[in-house]
């Protein structure tokens, strides 16, 4: 099967709604590749596992925390969701891997979420974030600051809501204007 780039999770039911010929018929091609295949076997896998929560592992419930929050943001901010992506730093990793994505420019402690919309006077969001009892490393605390500083909202956020709050703060600026920066 050739990879068209289409995620697995596209939420498209009707690709009728899609203008564009070429993407219309990749949409519904990989629907009804889907359909025929019938539920992925690691995806029911996944689910009849435990919650994270009850295995103690905090990475898992970072996980969980940020799969929550973006379910969130795409129902209720979607046009900041379209302009959002995750960069998966977290994880324990070979280290022929690791070294691999350092050489690729992956840098300790950036934040988690992405956003490149600006908004207000800054240039986008940048969203770490955390579980209520998580801990904050130096390195992130570095890049939050490094960030600021070049005119991004970066901020560290505890838990669901704050970083919620801090999705609908962003949000709530308005258009950017490019002179409030100086």
């Amino acid at each position: 099967r050739r990879n068209s780039g289409w995620s697995a999770d596209v939420r498209i039911s009707d690709p009728s709604t899609i203008r564009n010929p070429s993407a219309r018929r990749q949409i519904e091609e990989a629907l009804a590749d889907t359909r025929q295949r019938g539920p992925d076997p690691k995806v029911e896998l996944a689910r009849s596992r435990k919650p994270a929560a009850h295995r103690g592992d905090d990475a898992a419930l970072e996980h969980e925390l940020q799969v929550s929050f973006v379910a969130w943001l795409e129902s209720a901010l979607p046009t900041l969701y379209l302009h959002m992506t995750a960069v998966p730093h977290g994880g324990h990793r070979h280290r022929g891997v690791a070294s691999k994505l350092f050489a690729e420019g992956v840098r300790a402690g950036y934040p988690d979420l992405l956003f490149d919309l600006p908004r207000g006077r800054y240039h986008g969001l940048r969203i770490e974030l955390k579980t209520a009892t998580g801990t904050v490393g130096e390195a992130q605390e570095a890049w939050i600051d490094r960030l600021t500083a070049a005119g991004y909202r970066a901020q560290i956020c505890m838990g669901l809501s704050a970083a919620q709050r801090a999705a609908r703060e962003y949000w709530q600026l308005g258009a950017f204007q490019a002179g409030l920066m100086e």
